[in-house]
């Protein structure tokens, strides 16, 4: 892959602000969504948005997975209890650890 210094340049700042390049593939509906949010702010790039979104949802999707959870125990028939135990106190403590609400 053929980069320009300033994409070299650009990436060797992100490393050294413990930034980590991923590639994640989204619709262009959601693409275009994040974009103009962005633009509202007018100082925000799609970085940015994405980071924050992914951050800020941690909470709700872990309560999303805890109440599926709990419905797991409380059903009969459902095997392997322990483990949904064990995930239960390896939720709370990344909440805990990542000050998760």
């Amino acid at each position: 892959m053929n980069l320009t210094n300033e994409e070299k340049e650009f990436i060797e700042l992100t490393k050294s602000r413990g930034y980590q390049k991923i590639s994640i593939n989204l619709k262009r509906e959601t693409l275009d969504k994040i974009d103009e949010f962005a633009k509202i702010w007018g100082s925000l790039t799609r970085t940015l948005v994405i980071e924050s979104v992914i951050a800020t949802g941690f909470g709700a999707y872990i309560e999303m997975l805890e109440k599926g959870r709990k419905q797991l125990l409380n059903k009969k028939e459902t095997k392997n209890k322990a483990k949904l135990i064990e995930i239960g106190k390896k939720l709370e403590e990344f909440k805990n650890k990542h000050s998760v609400q």
